[in-house]
């Protein structure tokens, strides 16, 4: 079992502020999640819009979850910036159907002069064992928030986003503060992409793929920092693309200054995380990897310095 960092709960505040660069992350976005056009465009306005009156497009929605449970497959639905949280009415985790788009922010991650910011939990796969922020169906797509979890009253691992199912495409987001894991990809969380985000001063693991989660998962040019550990993969047998392998991934992840480790592996498994930046070059096995047990091959070319 890991040892997690004994630090302080980050606060409302704190997370509403964090701020990190943004110079060394491309690739923003296209601004609908990317990809085609939907079949309906749902929009939030948490100041303006009307659960009661409004619907969702000549007036805005005022929660998100009203509007998700208006969406089917191929919509999209565009959040205007705001706290959306249980004070607004929001109930969690917010559940994204089948095959839609949840669009805040893009461009600034949710982080633009007023802050796209999703704030706090529930539990998640049918239990309070698992929390989640958002709780994604397949083929769904989060972009443009600032997401946090600490209810810890809500379930025994507040979570930002958890997955259990493929093809999640999570992009151009902040995932901070958690008091677990940023992103939990569990069970048939697999042929996901990860890319552009921050992931940062999570109280678990920044990206966890557990029990054999994540094959075909692209994870590239996301800053994943601060948190006790920055990425897990844990078997039993699976593989992994941080750069480099099989799902095409660039790189471009920074994997430093984690608390225990950067990346963390246990299994017979194969990761590719060539053209990353580390704390040092060439990684070493203390601070950089934790091969636990060995048993994982872990191909790092092209590693450079985090800046």
């Amino acid at each position: 079992m890991r040892v997690r960092k004994q630090s302080a709960l980050l606060s409302y505040a704190f997370a509403l502020a964090f701020i990190f660069p943004l110079a060394f992350l491309t690739g923003c976005g296209d601004g609908d999640g990317g990809g085609g056009s939907p079949t309906s465009i749902y929009t939030v306005n948490g100041a303006t819009g009307s659960d009661a009156t409004g619907n969702g497009i000549t007036v805005s929605y005022k929660t998100i979850t009203k509007a998700l449970s208006m969406a089917h497959l191929g919509d999209n639905v565009t959040v205007a910036p705001g706290t959306y949280d249980n004070m607004l009415g929001e109930t969690f985790p917010i559940v994204i159907p089948s095959g839609v788009k949840l669009i805040g922010d893009e461009a600034n991650r949710g982080n633009g002069p007023s802050k796209t910011f999703i704030f706090g939990g529930g539990g998640a796969r049918g239990g309070t064992f698992f929390g989640a922020t958002i709780y994604p169906n397949d083929n769904a797509t989060i972009a443009g928030f600032i997401v946090t979890n600490t209810d810890a009253g809500s379930a025994t691992f507040p979570m930002g986003i958890v997955i259990d199912v493929g093809n999640i495409t999570i992009k151009n987001n902040r995932i901070v503060g958690a008091l677990s894991e940023g992103i939990y990809f569990i069970g048939g969380g697999s042929n996901s992409v990860v890319s552009g985000n921050f992931i940062d001063n999570n109280q678990g693991v920044g990206i966890a793929f557990v029990q054999g989660a994540g094959p075909g998962t692209k994870v590239e040019n996301n800053v994943i920092t601060n948190n006790q550990y920055g990425v897990e993969y844990d078997g039993p047998a699976t593989s992994g693309d941080l750069g480099g392998g099989s799902t095409g991934s660039v790189g471009g992840n920074v994997l430093a200054n984690n608390a225990i480790g950067d990346l963390v592996t246990s299994g017979v498994m194969t990761i590719s995380a060539r053209n990353n930046y580390w704390n040092h070059v060439p990684p070493d096995t203390l601070t950089d990897i934790i091969n636990a047990g060995g048993g994982a091959t872990i191909d790092t070319t092209g590693a450079l310095l985090a800046p």
